[in-house]
């Protein structure tokens, strides 16, 4: 009875994972054609991607080193190869040469940043645009050479915010506005930030200088979600709904047509 919760524990860590890993082992496919784009990672997140790319006719090549996820694309009509993109031979085997732009989505840290650091030294030419999990390691992946970093984890809690908003009957518009304004205070900000990050000699990356930076990061968005919402004529005028009249005014060839199909 004593050993039963410590056999559980064993089947779980050792047991079941050396089960899956024998299961999944197939040999790499066989990439037979070549994109403008190599995507790495065909989770939910680099589904995305895939789908805005395709549907603007660019040609993608997308790497997963999930067998099932494979499969599952296959089943919905999503064309992607089973290899490790993390290896220089199935990089080069999928045209990272002849490429212009490489998606990193996946979702383990150490290997994302040790794949932007392979492309932008091999493939200095190519832009890489990655995928991080927090502020620090999107500044890692920046430092490494990636051209663009994008933090699901911002995204996500900012839309999650957005619907709160919504959820307790804040006008959507003014809703996208807050979202703006915060987007703006934090873009601004996010230079400053990143060399105080990279310029600190410590080796913590996040010395004094920093929380003190990140603390005027946060007062300067509080400040600025304050003064939109009293702000009767903000700047921000892309979320403003237009003036009562405005579709009347119109000449017949541009009004919107609401044609349902």
């Amino acid at each position: 009875m004593f050993l039963t919760p410590g056999l559980f524990i064993l089947f779980d860590k050792a047991i079941i994972p050396r089960y899956r890993n024998k299961k999944s082992k197939r040999d790499q496919d066989t990439i037979d054609e070549k994109g403008t784009v190599v995507i790495a990672g065909i989770g939910r997140f680099g589904q995305i991607i895939n789908r805005l790319l395709m549907a603007n006719d660019v040609e993608t090549v997308v790497l997963d080193i999930r067998s099932e996820q494979i499969d599952l694309m296959s089943r919905v009509g999503t064309k992607s190869y089973f290899g490790d993109a993390s290896k220089p031979d199935i990089l080069h085997t999928a045209g990272i040469h002849e490429a212009s732009l490489m998606v990193i989505a996946i979702d383990n840290r150490e290997t994302a940043a040790k794949m932007v650091k392979y492309a932008k030294h091999a493939y200095p030419n190519i832009k890489v645009l990655a995928r991080a999990f927090d502020r620090g390691h999107g500044y890692r992946l920046r430092q490494l050479g990636a051209d663009y970093v994008v933090s699901e984890t911002y995204h996500s809690a900012l839309e999650m915010g957005a619907e709160a908003l919504r959820s307790l009957n804040v006008h959507p518009f003014q809703v996208e506005r807050q979202k703006m304004a915060y987007k703006n205070i934090e873009s601004q900000q996010n230079d400053v930030l990143y060399h105080a990050w990279a310029d600190d000699s410590s080796g913590e990356r996040v010395d004094n200088n920093y929380l003190k930076l990140f603390i005027e990061l946060e007062a300067l968005i509080e400040n600025a979600l304050k003064a939109d919402l009293h702000d009767k004529h903000s700047k921000m005028r892309g979320w403003t709904p237009p003036p009562k009249g405005y579709a009347e005014e119109l000449q017949p060839d541009e009004k919107p047509n609401n044609t349902k199909r």
